[in-house]
């Protein structure tokens, strides 16, 4: 009998949102809609104003909705959803993303299969049916690959987008969860993920799986708060995982990157996110 049989194998799917409700409508529904029965479906509210919380208790009564006392960000708030959770695998979801009806059982079927595997991720697309990435790399810089590959392709990467990553509890368990501290916002999965491999843990992506990601590929920049994460959680990550070249990614890749930021902010007018975001990369030295 397989994993995917067992009644007894249960997944943890947690959502986390702010102020998305119509797309988060879509994510829910999509993950009621799989074909995998064994769920149990956490949605950490991270404190929005948009009556997310009010309206999920009201139409969707079989799910767990907790609402946080505070804005926490995405970090903290998936580590209190794996908290919560039950399930010996933890399908973590954006609140932008829509799973396809056997994604679910399609990576639990590989990842029960195989013990090497510590986190497994889907074939992620675009809304018009492109793909936006496979996994990713670390180095020279967070970058999301996109090889094609065939239906049952099983492509290691050093990292999974926290659009749609399912994790094992024990290889969650074995480095100590989510780094909320030092990332709350930006780059916290590609911490966990390095983390997990690092505990001897393979990162994979698996192409015969599939989610629909209804935002745009690459990372915006929409508020202050996300300009001020986007430098400190970049600079602070190269710190962490690749001292000894940390001084040269500085002078090189992180100068650049600022340079680009810097440039975009001016153009559009955004002096307040050019602050956050060199408030955020003299946080992330320090």
């Amino acid at each position: 009998m397989s994993a995917l049989d067992k009644p007894s194998t249960l997944v943890s799917v947690i959502v986390v949102t702010h102020n998305r409700l119509e797309a988060l409508k879509k994510t829910i529904n999509s993950i009621l809609s799989s074909s995998y029965e064994n769920l149990e479906v956490i949605v950490i509210d991270d404190f929005s104003n948009d009556g997310t919380y009010e309206y999920l208790l009201s139409h969707y009564p079989s799910i767990t909705v907790v609402r946080t006392p505070r804005e926490v960000l995405p970090a903290l708030s998936r580590e209190i959803g794996y908290r919560l959770s039950k399930g010996e695998y933890l399908m973590f979801i954006d609140d932008d993303c829509i799973l396809l009806k056997d994604t679910i059982g399609e990576l639990v079927r590989l990842v029960s299969s195989d013990p090497s595997i510590g986190v497994v991720g889907p074939a992620i697309y675009d809304l018009h049916g492109r793909l936006q990435c496979l996994g990713g790399r670390a180095l020279p810089f967070f970058r999301w690959l996109k090889k094609k590959a065939a239906k049952c392709k099983v492509l290691d990467c050093d990292f999974y987008p926290s659009t749609a990553m399912m994790v094992k509890r024990s290889a969650l368990r074995a480095v100590g969860g989510w780094d909320y501290k030092d990332f709350p916002f930006h780059a916290e999965e590609v911490d966990l993920c390095l983390r997990i491999k690092r505990a001897g843990y393979r990162v994979v992506g698996y192409a015969r799986a599939g989610a629909i990601h209804m935002s745009r590929g690459y990372v915006k920049v929409n508020n202050v708060t996300r300009a001020y994460y986007a430098a400190r959680s970049r600079v602070k990550f190269f710190k962490k995982h690749y001292c000894k070249a940390f001084p040269l990614y500085l002078i090189t890749i992180n100068l650049a990157i600022t340079l680009f930021y810097a440039l975009l902010f001016l153009i559009e007018g955004k002096t307040a996110f050019l602050s956050a975001y060199i408030k955020g990369l003299a946080d992330g030295i320090r």
